[in-house]
């Protein structure tokens, strides 16, 4: 947590020794340290080894550089040094301390040993090591300061040298004081979901503790109204507010630090959220005092019981039980990227039956019976999600957010203008709104090509909305801005976004169940400004994957090659294939060696579809125009995948049930209804050797294995560590022959 301890005492008695004993170096900051890295011992005129007091003005230069830069990232810290210098040195040193400790949250104590005679210090100073020998007046003077010059009241003195306790809160149970428990999620400026929340759970009723989560303003459109109702409820006792990552923005602004800040957070932070605000707060002096005392109310971090149970909850979740002694920036940042399975992690050293509960945001996450993830992204239209724990247990619910910016890219695309970076500029404005969002991947490729692709920002923090979902495999003209060649918009699988049933319940009959190859992504289309055929995998129509491609298409039967060309040409579409190749060994299903370019889909070359991920009435057309000119008992490489209609719900369960199960041993399959609305379905089978595979990547890579294996994971692990397996086709089979 955010603690500072400065040693207090004269030389020689006992502060290093101390700090050693403590188990508390790596949390030093020492000016003696510093000298010595500026500048190598000096010889005294009794030619005896002496750290140099040359670099003095620079030392403490650097030292408060340290000092500062740790406090910005919530580091535990101790000075040591002596604290006892003349009283005009004395009093500015320990000012600056004070004012940084205001500015960054941190409380601040001393320790100093039980003062003995100084001529015990003055003895013990001739016994030194030779380094670290002082004159003897020294010893004196500073003596008499450590006598006579008192710290201020806001030093607490420290009987036993250590930081606070974190776990502290986890001791008395709170249940005494609070009926019930709401912990909510990230804000991000939707204040009518807020409002609604706190309303429904009486946030002024003192029997309900409100726990936030952090993260209040940024990309909403109603900062000033979420401003406001913070404002409301600050001083409230049962109103916890956390710290979160986006609270950096507007903190250095109300604290003067933006001058030396120029990245794109602060910049958005200025053009969007603070306008917001400077319509109501028209004092700029006033509005930074306000959030001064506002960010000063905030924690890294909140453990409490409640009913017998720990929680802890942090802004963005943790990989494990925080160790004492960690920095705020953990717990505002959380363990690992967005990328990191934070629950799996954390879910997997559960490993005792009162193990702490953690709930957190931020991130897109599973949640399990130990980690609880509220992140909903409330600021896209998602939800505002909340936990509610009480006599009867605890629940994740979570309230629909109607009011945000739905042109929130084309606002992006607008504000990039201002953002660091190249703009990229093509004829068609929204196509410019999806290649400047900092969530897309633009890629220029030759032949005037430039791809658009989410990042992984996307996929983790789940920004899915009518924009992002278009950059995947999305291809368009560098100069007009016309797509050339595009696959489907993203589909999720059943219950990546919502409940798996209610999704499965909505679907619109008919539908067409297809059977989901275990390949990569592969799209053919006509550039006609070149004449020439456009080959590209998900992002480019370069690299590794466009050569296989190529490979199959050349030895594919010519009539089917031109019979795909000619319906690209005569419909301005794209063909999208699974492409299976022997050199891709990176899948878990086995083709035997076996080339394959399995045909999808026709999607038409343009940015919006009539249909919510294929259009459906045209992906119809083109499929039976080909299907009906094919020739497939000449082609052995070219097919279409198998795709059966079902007219009802019976039907569907019907055809999954003793067609597509019956065949366990394939990576699943894909339902389309009536609207073009598209979900996927993974077999066990597939899952279980995706996770083998990735354990098989860190015996190979020496990367360290998840806890909480099964035992038949275990097995396996057992049997292929000590062997050279290249894919985890080759590591499955020689598995399997042995059992």
């Amino acid at each position: 947590m955010r603690d500072l301890i400065i040693m207090r005492g004269c030389p020689g008695c006992g502060k290093s020794t101390a700090i050693k004993e403590s188990g508390l170096k790596d949390y030093v900051l020492s000016p003696d340290d510093i000298r010595l890295m500026l500048r190598a011992p000096e010889i005294n005129e009794d030619g005896e080894h002496r750290i140099s007091q040359q670099d003095n003005a620079l030392v403490f230069e650097m030292l408060d550089t340290m000092l500062v830069n740790r406090m910005k990232n919530g580091s535990p810290t101790i000075i040591d040094a002596t604290h006892c210098s003349s009283g005009k040195w004395h009093t500015k040193q320990i000012n600056r301390y004070r004012d940084l400790a205001k500015e960054y949250k941190y409380r601040l104590f001393y320790w100093e040993p039980e003062r003995e005679d100084v001529e015990v210090y003055v003895e013990r100073n001739k016994y030194r090591d030779e380094l670290n020998r002082v004159p003897e007046n020294v010893i004196r003077n500073m003596y008499h300061n450590w006598e006579t010059i008192n710290l201020p009241k806001d030093f607490t003195k420290l009987d036993t040298l250590a930081f606070r306790d974190d776990f502290n809160n986890l001791i008395k149970d709170i249940a005494d004081t609070y009926d019930q428990v709401i912990i909510v999620g990230d804000i991000h400026g939707c204040n009518t979901a807020l409002h609604e929340l706190i309303n429904q759970y009486d946030i002024k009723n003192e029997k309900n503790l409100y726990i936030f989560v952090g993260d209040y303003f940024d990309r909403g459109i109603e900062n000033l109204e979420v401003l406001d109702t913070l404002f409301d409820i600050i001083d409230q006792k049962n109103v916890v507010l956390l710290e979160g990552n986006h609270e950096l923005h507007w903190a250095d602004w109300a604290f003067d630090r933006d001058e030396d800040r120029d990245d794109n957070g602060m910049i958005r932070f200025k053009e969007t959220t603070l306008k917001q605000w400077q319509t109501k707060y028209i004092s700029e002096k006033d509005l930074k005092k306000q959030l001064r005392v506002l960010y000063r109310k905030m924690l890294p971090a909140y453990f409490f019981k409640f009913l017998g149970k720990e929680y802890i909850v942090t802004h963005a979740g943790l990989g494990c039980l925080p160790r004492q002694n960690m920095a705020a920036w953990q717990y505002i940042n959380g363990h690992g990227g967005y990328e990191f399975e934070v629950t799996q992690a954390y879910e997997s050293r559960a490993n005792y039956t009162n193990y702490p509960i953690q709930v957190f945001g931020h991130r897109r996450a599973l949640t399990s019976k130990h980690s609880i993830a509220l992140e909903g992204q409330v600021e896209f239209g998602g939800f505002l999600k909340y936990l509610v724990i009480n006599k009867d247990g605890y629940e994740v619910y979570q309230i629909k957010n109607e009011v945000y910016n739905k042109d929130y890219l084309k606002t992006e695309n607008e504000l990039s203008k201002y953002l660091k970076g190249d703009y990229i500029a093509t004829l068609d404005e929204e196509v410019n709104a999806i290649a400047n969002s900092r969530h897309i991947i633009a890629k220029k490729l030759p032949d005037n090509l430039m791809s658009l692709n989410f990042n992984k920002g996307v996929f983790y923090h789940a920004i899915w909305n009518d924009l992002t979902i278009k950059a995947r495999g999305l291809f368009v003209d560098q100069t007009t801005g016309a797509v050339k060649a595009r696959s489907y918009n993203k589909f999720f699988n059943f219950g990546e976004r919502g409940d798996e049933q209610e999704e499965f319940d909505n679907l619109v009959y008919p539908v067409h169940i297809s059977r989901k190859e275990n390949g990569f992504l592969g799209i053919i289309s006509w550039d006609e400004e070149h004449q020439k055929i456009i080959f590209a995998s998900k992002s480019t129509t370069q690299g590794n994957f466009v050569p296989m491609i190529k490979d199959i298409w050349d030895c594919c039967l010519e009539h089917n090659r031109n019979l795909i060309i000619d319906l690209c040409k005569k419909y301005n579409a794209s063909a999208v294939f699974e492409v299976c190749h022997p050199s891709d060994n990176t899948h878990m299903i086995d083709y035997e060696g076996e080339k394959h370019l399995f045909l999808l889909d026709f999607i038409p070359n343009q940015l919006h579809l009539d249909g919510i991920n294929v259009d459906i009435k045209f992906s119809n057309k083109l499929c039976k125009e080909f299907i009906n000119n094919y020739k497939p008992e000449k082609d052995s490489l070219m097919a279409c995948t198998l795709n059966i209609k079902a007219s009802s719900r019976d039907q569907l369960e019907h055809y999954i049930k003793s067609i597509f199960m019956a065949e366990p041993k394939t990576e699943g399959f894909v339902i389309t209804d009536a609207t073009g609305k598209m979900y996927k379905q993974k077999f066990p089978y597939y899952l279980v050797w995706k996770r083998r595979r990735y354990y098989l990547n860190c015996i190979r890579s020496g990367k360290e294995l998840p806890d909480g294996l099964t035992k038949e994971d275990l097995d396996f692990i057992n049997f292929i560590k000590d062997k050279n397996f290249n894919t985890i086709i080759e590591a499955r089979k020689a598995y399997l022959e042995r059992k």
